[in-house]
């Protein structure tokens, strides 16, 4: 199981591996940090995900310029 580790405004930290009691591995959460198991796979293909805590979704906060900027470093790395 895997899950996204959050702050308070619900930004993305990192991204974790989860034991089977739900426990997150080799990370140590912070005050005011959770980890979010909902749609972890949606989050990890996003550039800078931030948890809507309203509608419990997945919201991309990446600008066109960010967008733009992540796909050209990709597309220069193949």
């Amino acid at each position: 199981m895997f899950g996204i580790v959050i702050n308070k405004q619900g930004y993305k930290i990192e991204f974790v591996a989860l034991n089977e009691d739900d426990t997150v591995q080799f990370y140590e959460l912070k005050d005011n940090e959770q980890v979010i198991k909902k749609d972890w796979n949606v989050a990890n293909v996003m550039i800078k995900p931030k948890w809507n805590f309203d509608t419990l979704i997945w919201e991309e906060t990446a600008t066109q310029e960010e967008i733009a900027e992540y796909n050209n470093n990709i597309m220069s790395a193949l």
